[in-house]
């Protein structure tokens, strides 16, 4: 059986919040796109630190996430914790937002995209931990030049929750606008255009 420690970690989540559902999403998915943020800023951060070493101190933060001194195995864990932030808050959040007055055929069809998406970014995820696991050097190279794999792996499953608050965010607006609707509306209707 092969090794598979980011799909490991995603069921482990997934089993962990069915055991603590969500009533509501939507304040998750915001907690979850902070928390991806703060691991972006933080590979930003590492990245200045490897093209600049001699501007930091030892065992300086950098970012949100990790020091100078444990920037390895920090970088080492973020495909699984991508996998845990899937399986623990984003695809559940995104099923509990009928909770946030989100319809549910709307909500059917965000997690039917959202979890098309995580099914690749699991395997993403795999390799990455996979090539990391090999050595970090090709990621620190990679990160000097501009360009992280990792750092992919934090804009793809932000992509999933930018998605799923927008969905979100245009609910409460029609929710706030609703009023002046159906106002525009009587107004329509009593001058024969509607």
């Amino acid at each position: 059986m092969p090794n598979t420690p980011c799909h490991d970690a995603f069921d482990a989540a997934q089993k962990r919040r069915a055991n603590h559902p969500l009533s509501s999403g939507a304040y998750k998915l915001r907690d979850a796109q902070r928390a991806l943020s703060r691991m972006q800023e933080t590979i930003d951060a590492l990245a200045d630190y490897l093209n600049r070493p001699g501007s930091y101190s030892t065992g300086q933060t950098l970012g949100y996430c990790c020091t100078t001194d444990d920037k390895g195995s920090w970088l080492r864990s973020v495909p699984i914790y991508v996998a845990e932030l899937l399986g623990r808050d984003i695809l559940p959040a995104i099923a509990a937002l009928t909770g946030d007055d989100i319809p549910p055929n709307d909500v059917a069809r965000e997690i039917s995209i959202a979890q098309r998406n995580a099914r690749s970014l699991l395997r993403d995820c795999e390799e990455q931990h996979s090539r990391l696991k090999a050595g970090i050097g090709r990621e620190y190279s990679a990160m000097k030049s501009g360009h992280s794999e990792i750092y992919g792996l934090l804009t793809d499953a932000e992509y999933l929750v930018s998605r799923a608050i927008k969905t979100v965010e245009f609910r409460e607006m029609v929710n706030r606008n609703a009023p002046e609707f159906a106002a525009t509306q009587r107004l329509l209707k009593s001058v024969g255009l509607a």
